[in-house]
């Protein structure tokens, strides 16, 4: 599931933020490199000046619709 999978890596990210000390490029580039390569292609619109918590939102936003879309194409088949 898209979702739940996004949603742990999510806060797993936000507990590395909080005790890093690493910057928002790095976080970032972090938080890209460890998507899963679908969800990472979906990103790959937002630039990085959005911010790591904006970058998080809208990973959580797009793996929502694409769980809908592959249990929508599930219930067609």
């Amino acid at each position: 599931n898209f979702t739940i999978s996004i949603m742990v890596y999510a806060l797993k990210l936000q507990t590395l933020a909080a005790a890093s000390g690493w910057n928002e490029r790095a976080l970032l580039t972090t938080c890209r490199q460890g998507l899963n390569p679908s969800l990472h292609l979906q990103l790959a619109i937002y630039d990085d000046s959005i911010g790591l918590e904006e970058f998080i939102q809208n990973s959580i936003c797009v793996a929502r619709r694409m769980q809908n879309c592959f249990e929508e194409n599930l219930t067609l088949l």
